[in-house]
C-alpha cells in the first residue's frame, strides 16, 4: 500500500462517519474526510492564534512598563549629582568645623593637615 493511501485511510477512519466506513471509500468520502480534518486543524490554529494574541497583549504591557537603559542612565546620573551635592555640603561643614577648632587651639597644625587629607572632595 502506498504511503499516501495509508494516510487517506487513517483520515477516513478518524473523520468519516462510521456508516460510511463499511465500504471502500469513494473520492467524495476522501474529500469529506479531508475537509473534516482541515476544519479540525483550523480550530486548533484558531486556539493557537488566540493564545498568541493574549501573549502579544501581555508582552506589549511589559514593554510599556519596562525601564530603558537610557532612562536608567539618566536617573543614575541624577542620583549621583544629588549625592555629590550632599557630600559637598557636609564637606564644607566639616572643613569649617576644623577651622573653628584650629582657631580655638583645640586642634594642632598636624591634626588639621591630617583631617584635610581625609576629606572626600578636594576643592
Amino acid at each position: 500500500m502506498h504511503a499516501t493511501a495509508a494516510g487517506y485511510i487513517i483520515l477516513i477512519s478518524i473523520y468519516l462517519p462510521m456508516e460510511k466506513q463499511s465500504h471502500e471509500p469513494t473520492n467524495q468520502d476522501i474529500l469529506e474526510a479531508i475537509n473534516a480534518y482541515a476544519a479540525a486543524t483550523d480550530q486548533r490554529f484558531d486556539g493557537i492564534d488566540q493564545r498568541l494574541d493574549k501573549m502579544d497583549t501581555r508582552l506589549t504591557k511589559v514593554e510599556s512598563q519596562m525601564v530603558t537603559k537610557e532612562y536608567l542612565d539618566d536617573k543614575l546620573a541624577d542620583l549621583r549629582g544629588d549625592i555629590l551635592t550632599v557630600i559637598r555640603k557636609e564637606d564644607r561643614r566639616v572643613s569649617q568645623l576644623i577651622d573653628f577648632l584650629f582657631d580655638k587651639k583645640v586642634l594642632s597644625d598636624n591634626e588639621v593637615k591630617t583631617l584635610g587629607e581625609l576629606q572626600p572632595l578636594k576643592y
